[in-house]
């Protein structure tokens, strides 16, 4: 019989822990991404979810003042800002299915957002920053911390799931 050291089982345990938690954590990133395959290439792609009260005040004016926020955190004026979320929580509140939505500054950019709901409640992500120049689009996309972000107080929302494919 083998008796091992007492330090040999206290790395086995840590490393036992270290290799079980991996599994854990690829799980608890399943909630709010999933796996998409564009043109034969498998992407991360969020899961996203509507929000579904936005016609009750408190959320609405939540949403408005997070999307300004986000606007505001980008360089647009405050009462831009302003303008843009109102037409941005206006023309969301027409849709029945989880989808990105953009906000059009007046100077020619286009902010893409979308929802997630997560265990602290929706939240709302700023993804992307597209502009035209020169006869072409230059897109920035930021889906790993994402350009901004903010908490939906007063919103409750679908469960989260892929984004329907375009029309």
């Amino acid at each position: 019989m083998r008796v091992e050291g007492h330090g040999l089982m206290r790395w086995r345990r840590w490393l036992a822990l270290l290799l079980g938690s991996i599994p854990l954590a690829a799980i608890a990133g399943c909630a709010t991404n999933a796996l998409s395959m564009t043109n034969g290439e498998w992407s991360v792609v969020p899961l996203i979810a509507r929000v579904t009260n936005l016609s009750e005040a408190a959320c609405r004016d939540s949403f408005k003042q997070q999307v300004a926020a986000a606007l505001v955190k980008q360089g647009e004026a405050v009462d831009a800002a302003n303008v843009m979320s109102e037409d941005t929580a206006s023309a969301l509140s027409y849709r029945k299915r989880p989808d990105v939505f953009f906000a059009f500054s007046p100077s020619g950019l286009r902010y893409g957002f979308f929802v997630q709901n997560r265990k602290e409640g929706c939240v709302l992500r700023m993804y992307q920053r597209q502009k035209k120049i020169f006869g072409s689009t230059a897109t920035l996309e930021n889906g790993v911390n994402y350009f901004a972000k903010g908490r939906l107080a007063g919103c409750s929302c679908s469960r989260n799931e892929l984004q329907p494919d375009e029309d």
